[in-house]
């Protein structure tokens, strides 16, 4: 059963990276971008397709025009990086990896539950506001069935780099069901907790992080130290 649940959070990964790559994208100046199919190149210019238009026309673009090129093996071509004195510098902000990451936590469903979540980026890459599900797939198979909900801001001091530390604060609440006699209905639960951990982003949209997160819960009247820890594999876009 373990080696099902496994297979299928791999087969959502994987799909879900199929869709994410495939071509090259341009990104311009004024901020707009294109996806396309990269036909030549030159020291001055570009020669190209639309990605969805490969039998249509051949468009050409200056190279001054562009910040820089995601190419479909996820490597990237700065162009606009010329410093004061002429010469080339890197900029890791324009690193385009996606602001919207879906993830499943896989120690989740190692322990018979499915966990899903949804995190938009902002400001540059520095927050991240996160909504996630929690909830059981094989009760009959333990002790405790939960269905939680998650809010989750996670603040990136480094912003988005290929390895980024996280930390902020989380809410989980819903309802837990310990089966402590058979008959006892599930009850609300919460808990407010701090999260740290990092971010591990391979080639621009396969996203792996993991993070611990402690805080106090609160079931049946009751206080109690509250934690998890978290594998989370997933998807940029």
């Amino acid at each position: 059963m373990i080696k099902q649940k496994l297979l299928v959070c791999v087969l959502f990964v994987l799909v879900a990276i199929g869709k994410a790559s495939g071509q090259d994208i341009i990104f311009y100046k004024n901020g707009n971008n294109d996806t396309v199919k990269i036909v030549e190149r030159d020291t001055e210019t570009i020669s190209f397709k639309k990605y969805k238009r490969l039998n249509g026309p051949l468009y050409v673009v200056l190279k001054s025009a562009l910040l820089f090129i995601k190419f479909e093996d996820g490597k990237i071509e700065v162009l606009d990086s010329t410093g004061s004195n002429g010469n080339k510098k890197p900029k890791p902000y324009l690193l385009p990896m996606g602001r919207n990451i879906i993830t499943a936590n896989i120690f989740s469903m190692i322990l018979g539950n499915v966990q899903l979540g949804y995190e938009s980026l902002r400001n540059e890459g520095r927050i991240g506001y996160k909504v996630s599900f929690l909830g059981s797939i094989l009760s009959e198979d333990t002790d405790v069935s939960m269905q939680l909900l998650g809010f989750d801001v996670n603040f990136y001091p480094a912003a988005q780099k290929w390895v980024t530390y996280l930390y902020g604060p989380a809410i989980r609440y819903g309802y837990v069901d310990y089966h402590e006699n058979g008959i006892d209905p599930a009850r609300p639960f919460v808990s407010i907790l701090f999260n740290n951990g990092f971010v591990f982003n391979a080639g621009n949209s396969f996203y792996i992080g993991t993070q611990i997160g402690l805080g106090p819960g609160i079931y049946k009247s009751n206080v109690f130290p509250y934690g998890y820890l978290t594998l989370n594999l997933g998807v940029r876009f």
